[in-house]
């Protein structure tokens, strides 16, 4: 299980979603969601847009945070940073990378 003290923390999260530009050149600079013609990055850096964090939940047996997004949309990258602890106090880092292709009507 989590800590809940850590999970329900918002500080402790790192929420961030950005897009590439597609072309025919290999990598791209970082592009903003909010805004997709501003470029937020440089090729290679990992940094977007802030996805804000409130109303974390975790569940019943301290298993599962769930962290509700406004406005979730398709992106390229999205980027989910945590820094928890277990419930017995030992470090559990998170980094996670992932792309949202589509969201369900």
């Amino acid at each position: 299980p989590i800590d809940a003290a850590t999970a329900q923390d918002s500080q402790n999260w790192n929420i961030q979603w950005w897009n590439y530009l597609w072309s025919h050149h290999y990598g791209s600079d970082i592009y903003s969601v909010q805004d997709p013609t501003k470029i937020v990055a440089k090729k290679g850096e990992l940094k977007g847009d802030a996805v804000p964090v409130s109303g974390i939940r975790l569940s019943a047996d301290g298993r599962t945070v769930s962290i509700p997004v406004k406005d979730v949309r398709p992106v390229m990258q999205l980027m989910v940073k945590a820094t928890l602890k277990t419930a017995t106090g030992a470090d559990l880092p998170v980094e996670y990378y992932g792309t949202i292709n589509a969201v369900p009507q």
